[in-house]
C-alpha cells in the first residue's frame, strides 16, 4: 500500500495536531452546551477529557518521532472507539461531534485511501445502528427514526467526500514517488534510446495514453520524433518541414492545453490567455490522430524540443504543471544523448588522427624508403644476381617488419575485443633495425645511443619507434643532412628522444618551446601533434648548420598537453 512507500512522519504529526485541536474544541462545546441531560453531559465530558489527554500524549510522541511509528490502526481504533462512545452518550444535538466525525474519516482516508474510508464508515454505521436499536427498544420516548436516517445520510456524505480527498492525496503521493524515481538509464552509447523509456514514464505519470516528443539538435539536418503509443516506443528522423510547422506561430514559445472544440488555453510567463484556432498543424494531427492535447516547450543548451501529451480525458492545468516538471527530466536525457553522441564522434576522430599519424610515421616512410631502394636497383647499369638478391632480402625484411607494425596497429584498434600482444623483440633491437634501414634507404649516417631502455614500458615502444623514425626521415629527406645523432633514454619519469643533424635547419632560426611552436604553427606538425597527444612537449633549436629536435613524453599516459 502507499503508506508503506512514503515516510508518514509529517502526516502523523498533522493528524496528531488535528486530533488535539478538535478534541479540545469538542470538549469546550460540550461543557458550554446546556441541551444535554446532566448525566450524559458528565459522561461525555469525562470521555472527552480523557481523549484530550490521549491526544496531547500522542501529539508529543508524533512531534518527537523521526520516523513513522508502526501500528497506525491502533490509534485509528482509539479514535473510532471514543467517537462511538460519544455517539451513544450524546443524544442531541449531534452536530457537536461533527468535527471529530470528519477527522475520523479523513485519518482513515489518508492512511488507507478508500479502504480506510470504507472501514471507518462501516464501524460508525454499525455503532449508529446499534444505538438506534437500543433506543428503539429501551428508550422509545427519545427514539426518532427520521433523526437516525439523517445521521446515516450524513455519514454517507462525509464518507464520499473524505474518500475522494483520500484518493486525491494518494494520487499526489504516487506521482511524487514516480517523479522521484525516473527510469535509471546509464547507457554510454549514443545509439541507445534514452528517450523512449522517459516518454513512457512521463505518460504513466500524467495519465496520458500517448506521448510525442519532437526536437532538433545543433548542426543536424533533421527533426527527431519519438513516440510512445501506450505499448511501445518508436523513433523517426525527418527533414525540417516534412510535417509542417508543429504548432501555430503564435504558440511556438508557449505551453498550451486544448480540448476540441473549445478554445486553446495558452500559458506563458505573463499568465493565461485564450487563443482561438488549431494549435497543431493539420499534417501532425492527421498523422497521429490527435484530439485533446496539452503541450510544453523544452529548451536547453543542446536541444530545443516540444513535448505533447495526447488524448487524456479531463485534463486540467495541474496536468500541464506536472508536464513541465517531467519536461526538465526529459530535457536532461536529451542533453545526455546529445553529449554522448558528440563524445563518440570526438573519440572516433581522435582514433582516426592517431591512426593517420602512425601510418604516416611508419608505413608511409617505410614504403617510401623501399621505393627508393627498388629505384636504385633499377638504375644500376650492371645488376648482378648477388647484389640483387641481397637488396631484395633487405626489402623483404623491411616488409616483414612493417607487416608486424601494421598488425600491432590493427590490434590496438581492436583492444576493446582483443588484448594486444606484447612485442617479441626488445626495444633496442627494434630501434637498431630501424636505424639500419633508414641509413640504407636515405643515405644518412646515424650515431645511435640509448640508455635505460629497459625502463620504458612496452606500451610506449611503438610511439618511441614512430617518433625516432619521423625525426631521422625528416633529417635525411627535408634538411639535406648527411649525419644525425639520435639519443633515447629516460629523464625524470619521461622518455627523452633527441635528434641532432648537420643539415640546413628549419626556415626559422632560434630556440622554440612547445607553446611557441603551437601558437605560431611552425615546426614539424606530425611530431608536434604526436607529442601533444601523448601528453608531452616538443622543443626545437634551428641554425644554418643544423637542427636539434627533442621530444619528452611521460612514461605512462597522462592528460594531453
Amino acid at each position: 500500500m502507499t503508506n508503506s512507500l512514503f515516510p508518514r512522519t509529517g502526516i502523523e504529526r498533522r493528524m496528531a495536531i488535528g486530533r488535539l485541536a478538535l478534541s479540545s474544541f469538542t470538549l469546550l462545546c460540550v461543557l458550554l452546551d446546556a441541551t444535554q441531560p446532566a448525566e450524559q453531559d458528565r459522561f461525555a465530558a469525562i470521555v472527552l477529557g480523557l481523549y484530550v489527554l490521549y491526544a496531547a500524549i500522542a501529539w508529543r510522541f508524533a512531534w518527537r518521532a523521526l520516523a513513522p511509528r508502526g501500528r497506525p490502526w491502533l490509534t485509528h481504533s482509539c479514535d473510532i472507539a471514543v467517537l462511538s462512545l460519544l455517539l451513544f452518550a450524546i443524544e442531541r444535538p449531534q452536530y457537536l461531534l461533527l468535527p471529530l466525525l470528519v477527522f475520523a474519516f479523513l485519518s482513515g482516508s489518508v492512511r488507507w485511501q478508500w479502504r480506510g474510508t470504507l472501514w471507518t464508515g462501516a464501524a460508525l454505521l454499525a455503532v449508529l445502528s446499534g444505538t438506534a436499536l437500543y433506543r428503539a427498544v429501551l428508550q422509545r420516548e427519545v427514539f426518532e427514526a427520521r433523526g437516525i436516517i439523517v445521521e446515516g445520510a450524513v455519514l454517507v456524505v462525509i464518507a464520499l467526500l473524505t474518500g475522494r480527498l483520500g484518493a486525491l492525496e494518494a494520487r499526489a503521493r504516487r506521482q511524487m514517488q514516480q517523479l522521484a524515481t525516473p527510469p535509471d538509464l546509464q547507457s554510454p552509447h549514443a545509439s541507445d534510446d534514452l528517450v523512449g523509456p522517459m516518454l513512457e514514464w512521463a505518460g504513466r505519470l500524467t495519465g496520458a495514453p500517448r506521448v510525442l516528443l519532437a526536437w532538433e539538435e545543433p548542426e543536424e539536418p533533421w527533426v527527431e520524433l519519438a513516440f510512445w503509443d501506450g505499448r511501445e516506443h518508436r523513433r523517426a528522423q525527418e527533414r525540417p518541414g516534412t510535417s509542417g510547422s508543429l504548432v501555430a506561430v503564435d504558440l511556438e514559445d508557449a505551453d498550451f492545453l486544448h480540448r476540441p472544440p473549445a478554445a486553446c488555453l495558452v500559458v506563458s510567463h505573463s499568465g493565461f490567455r485564450r487563443w482561438d484556432g488549431q494549435p497543431l498543424s493539420g499534417t501532425l494531427r492527421e498523422r497521429f490522430s490527435i484530439g485533446p492535447v496539452f503541450s510544453v516547450v523544452l529548451t536547453g543548451e543542446a536541444v530545443r524540443a516540444r513535448l505533447l501529451f495526447l488524448d487524456k480525458p479531463g485534463m486540467t492545468l495541474d496536468d500541464l504543471n506536472l508536464a513541465r516538471i517531467t519536461a526538465h527530466q526529459i530535457a536532461g536525457r536529451l542533453r545526455t544523448q546529445y553529449l554522448a553522441r558528440r563524445v563518440e564522434e570526438v573519440a572516433a576522430l581522435k582514433e582516426r588522427l592517431c591512426l593517420a599519424r602512425d601510418l604516416h610515421d611508419g608505413a608511409f616512410h617505410t614504403l617510401t624508403g623501399m621505393a627508393l631502394e627498388v629505384e636504385r636497383l633499377l638504375r644500376m647499369p650492371r645488376l648482378g644476381l648477388d647484389d640483387a638478391r641481397e637488396s631484395l632480402r633487405q626489402i623483404q625484411l623491411g616488409l616483414e617488419d612493417e607487416q608486424r607494425t601494421l598488425r600491432m596497429l590493427i590490434e590496438r584498434l581492436r583492444t576493446s575485443e582483443t588484448k594486444s600482444r606484447e612485442p617479441n623483440d626488445s626495444l633496442e633491437t627494434r630501434l637498431k633495425d630501424q636505424v639500419s634501414r633508414i641509413e640504407r634507404q636515405w643515405g644518412l649516417t646515424v650515431d645511435f645511443s640509448a640508455t635505460n631502455l629497459a625502463g620504458i614500458p612496452s606500451g610506449r615502444w611503438a610511439d618511441v619507434g614512430f617518433i625516432a623514425q619521423e625525426m631521422l626521415v625528416n633529417a635525411g629527406r627535408h634538411s639535406g643532412a648527411s649525419s644525425c645523432r639520435l639519443q633515447i633514454g629516460i629523464d625524470q619519469d619521461c622518455v627523452s628522444i633527441v635528434a641532432v643533424d648537420n643539415g640546413r635547419g628549419f626556415p626559422f632560426k632560434g630556440h622554440y618551446d612547445h607553446d611557441q611552436l603551437v601558437q605560431r604553427r611552425i615546426g614539424p606538425s606530425t611530431l608536434r601533434e604526436r607529442a601533444a597527444f601523448l601528453g608531452g612537449h616538443l622543443t626545437l633549436d634551428s641554425t644554418d648548420t643544423g637542427a636539434r629536435v627533442q621530444i619528452r613524453v611521460p612514461l605512462q599516459d597522462r592528460e594531453p598537453y
